[in-house]
């Protein structure tokens, strides 16, 4: 008779049991990509101090570049410039800017 009263009551249990777990697996998500989320941000806010920095020294470039160091005019130029190609035959230099709209992150 005991055996067949805990059953029954394991049996009442299970719907509960199974709604905890897959709300276990969904917290388990969310705070997975609550991580994610956060990762992003500290890269957005990481860009944007950048880009702050990139942008005050482009409208100053014509002050600027004979204080900037040469660490700082190289990271500068990093920052605003992809790639760089030399048409020899012609003499012609084409320069391709970073795109900073590319990979948005959120």
């Amino acid at each position: 008779m005991l055996e067949l009263a805990e059953t029954a009551t394991d049996q009442a249990w299970c719907p509960y049991q199974e709604r905890l777990s897959h709300l276990s697996e969904q917290i388990g998500r969310s705070e997975s990509r609550l991580a994610a989320i956060e990762s992003e941000l500290v890269q957005v806010v990481e860009l944007e101090v950048e880009a702050s920095w990139i942008g005050s020294c482009l409208r100053e470039l014509h002050r600027l570049w004979d204080i900037l160091s040469p660490v700082n005019r190289v990271r500068l130029l990093c920052a605003v410039i992809e790639r760089v190609e030399v048409e020899e035959r012609d003499g012609n230099v084409v320069l391709t800017l970073v795109d900073w709209g590319r990979g948005t992150v959120l």
